[in-house]
C-alpha cells in the first residue's frame, strides 16, 4: 500500500511533504478493482482549528464522484473538516459541499494560507528528521494510520 500511496504522489507535491511532516495522519485510500490508487485523503488537525482534509483523486479518475466520496467518508469520522480550494474544481465541488453542510465543512483559500502551512511543514519535517524514532517519513511506517481502504468498481 505505501508504495501504491507514493507512485499516486507527484515527487516534489506538496502532498508528499505533508504527509512526510504529520505521518500519523489518518488516511483513507480508494482502489480500482484491478489495485490502482484511485484517490486518498488523509486528516490531521493544527491546533484549535477544525481537521484539515487533504485529498488526492488520480487525474484519470476526476469528476466522478470520488472526492465527494472521500470528503463525505471524512464527516463520519470527525465533526467538522476545513477543505483548501487551490483551483476552479476545487472552489465549486468544495463550495457545494460546503452548502450541504455549512456547519460542519470550512472551505478557505490554499494560497491565502500557503505561508502558514509553509512554515508548519517545514518545522513539522525537520522535527521528524532529528527525532531518532524517525524512519524514513510516511511512506516507511507501519500502515496503521491508514483506516479505511475502499475497492471501487
Amino acid at each position: 500500500m505505501q508504495r501504491r500511496l507514493r507512485r499516486a504522489t507527484l515527487e516534489g507535491g506538496y502532498l508528499r511533504r505533508f504527509m512526510v511532516a504529520f505521518p500519523t495522519s489518518l488516511t483513507v485510500v480508494l482502489l480500482s478493482p484491478g489495485g490502482q490508487v484511485i484517490g486518498w485523503s488523509f486528516a490531521h488537525r493544527h491546533g484549535n482549528k477544525p481537521t484539515d482534509l487533504n485529498l488526492f483523486i488520480d487525474r484519470r479518475y476526476r469528476r466522478k464522484g470520488f472526492g465527494t466520496l472521500l470528503i463525505k467518508e471524512a464527516l463520519k469520522d470527525f465533526r467538522k473538516i476545513r477543505l483548501a480550494e487551490w483551483d476552479v474544481a476545487t472552489k465549486r465541488l468544495f463550495r457545494k459541499l460546503h452548502k450541504q453542510y455549512p456547519k460542519r465543512i470550512v472551505v478557505f483559500n490554499w494560497w491565502k494560507e500557503f505561508e502558514r502551512y509553509e512554515t508548519l511543514v517545514a518545522a513539522a519535517i525537520k522535527n521528524q528528521l532529528t527525532a531518532k524514532h524517525h524512519v524514513g517519513g510516511f511512506f516507511n511506517q507501519n500502515p496503521s494510520n491508514i483506516v479505511h481502504v475502499y475497492p471501487c468498481a
